[in-house]
């Protein structure tokens, strides 16, 4: 007959029963007056016995009940009990990284950041009998007053002669990146550029922060103004120009639509979004 050590090692022991036993000594005496060690020897190959064994050694430690329980899934002999259990820890702590991870999001951008417009259009208002025309009409018309090569411009005229004397406004739109959620945005530039023609430049018209648009609703009807942001500025042609815009109008992951209005009949033609790179509308973003 094996020894009482042989049957001992023989046996599958989980973690929180092999710390009560050596805890115990292994030769506690059980309530029944047996000793855990006899208790092991004599029914090692049952698992009644093998939990008699386990409250036991439990008892003499004075182990909590989570201790018991954990005690008895191991000495069952299937491995996969402690391995479920450690699977399970390291999953809450997976877990628990990946909210982090995702309550952190990605870094921010670099400040300043600037964003080319996703919108750059001029809309030619109604006048009288005559029909409000939206992006396409206007840009061909505009395209033409400039008297060169260059294509995809804007104007802004109180009273546009190519158009009959409709008045003639530009309206831009900027997606602001969501990444800037959690940053302050400290301030904003607008930055315009004017066409190349020999009679481009004039006033830049009055800077407006507009009702919502897309180039569909450009199409039939002019956004209104929910109010001034930046006064009229004069510019030459083939020049840049910058607005200051507050930092409180851009909301992060959300549209900024801006619009300009014109000042005087003396027309002004602005680069939009065609062959005009890298004098684009731009909105430069300083963050912190």
């Amino acid at each position: 007959m094996p020894s009482t050590r042989h049957v001992l090692g023989m046996i599958r022991f989980g973690p929180a029963l092999v710390g009560a036993l050596a805890l115990a000594g292994c030769f506690v005496d059980s309530p029944s007056g047996q000793t855990a060690g006899e208790d092991s020897s004599t029914s090692s190959s049952t698992s009644t016995s093998t939990s008699t064994s386990t409250s036991t050694a439990s008892s003499s430690s004075s182990s909590s009940s989570s201790t018991s329980t954990t005690g008895t899934g191991g000495t069952s002999g299937d491995p996969t009990a402690a391995s479920a259990s450690d699977s399970t820890t390291g999953s809450s702590s997976g877990s628990g990284s990946s909210s982090g991870d995702a309550s952190t999001g990605e870094p921010p951008p670099p400040s300043p950041l600037m964003v080319e417009a996703e919108i750059a259009a001029c809309v030619l208002l109604e006048l009288d009998a005559l029909p409000h025309l939206g992006p396409s009409q206007c840009q061909m018309m505009a395209d033409v007053s400039n008297g060169t090569k260059t294509t995809g411009l804007m104007i802004v005229d109180q009273a546009f002669s190519n158009a009959q004397g409709r008045e003639a406004r530009i309206y831009l739109r900027f997606a602001i990146p969501a990444e800037l959620a959690g940053q302050t945005i400290t301030a904003l530039t607008l930055g315009l550029h004017t066409a190349d023609g020999a009679y481009a430049g004039g006033p830049s018209g009055d800077l407006h922060a507009t009702a919502a648009f897309d180039l569909p609703s450009l199409e039939t009807s002019a956004p209104k103004s929910t109010g001034m942001v930046a006064p009229s500025l004069d510019v030459a042609n083939d020049a840049p120009v910058a607005f200051v815009v507050s930092p409180e109008l851009a909301v992060p992951g959300a549209p900024l639509h801006l619009g300009l209005w014109a000042t005087s009949d003396d027309g002004t033609l602005f680069r939009g979004l065609g062959d005009n790179a890298p004098a684009r509308p731009t909105l430069t973003i300083f963050h912190e």
